[in-house]
């Protein structure tokens, strides 16, 4: 755990972490961004979408108190009649509405399986069929596999901030996943983000 993680994982584990309720390194060693040069950028940048997304992790937390079921939930806990569902260990919901697979491998290849329903792909706007493993695909660094249920709804805080302090949440807007939905790049996340274009390692 004190060992120094290298560029990549760091990367990987924040984006992945972005969606979780608590984004934590651990460690004893440096975990700040400015401790990995290579990478700031991009982590800047997911730390923003962090900031971004915490109306709808507030929302989903209240509804978490409310249900009992977690912020993070396996996908068995929406598919339990879905016999795949029981094998995926390695990609969750954030709430109800987001669906994200980590990138375990430094090639960030993966395939990963979509439970029946229709799905929107957070990054590029393509709607999907789920019921069905997508085929395997590398993935940039900008990116890892995140997926919204078509016709989900969460709110978004667009504007920049230092911390929480400085968000006014009566300044929130609506992200709609359906067919008008244009793909992140043309979204206002984007414009707070500047998570595209990317700037390889």
């Amino acid at each position: 755990m004190n060992q120094r993680p290298d560029d990549l994982l760091y990367l990987r584990w924040t984006q992945a972490a972005i969606f979780m309720s608590h984004l934590r390194y651990h460690g004893t060693s440096a975990r700040e961004p400015y401790a990995y040069p290579a990478v700031a950028p991009l982590v800047r940048s997911w730390l923003k979408l962090r900031y971004a997304l915490i109306p709808y992790l507030l929302d989903q937390s209240e509804k978490a108190v409310a249900s009992g079921f977690p912020l993070m939930r396996a996908l068995i806990l929406h598919h339990a009649d879905d016999p795949v569902c029981w094998t995926v260990d390695d990609a969750f919901y954030c709430g109800e509405s987001l669906l994200v697979a980590p990138l375990l491998n430094a090639a960030g290849r993966r395939r990963v399986y979509l439970p029946a329903g229709q799905w929107v792909d957070f990054w590029s706007g393509e709607i999907l069929d789920g019921g069905r493993f997508l085929p395997e695909q590398t993935w940039p660094l900008h990116q890892i596999p995140v997926y919204a249920r078509l016709g989900a709804e969460i709110r978004v805080y667009p504007h920049p901030v230092r911390g929480t302090d400085d968000m006014d949440l009566a300044q929130t807007e609506t992200v709609r996943f359906d067919e008008a939905y244009p793909g992140f790049a043309a979204t206002s996340l984007q414009r707070l983000t500047r998570l595209f274009p990317n700037k390889e390692m």
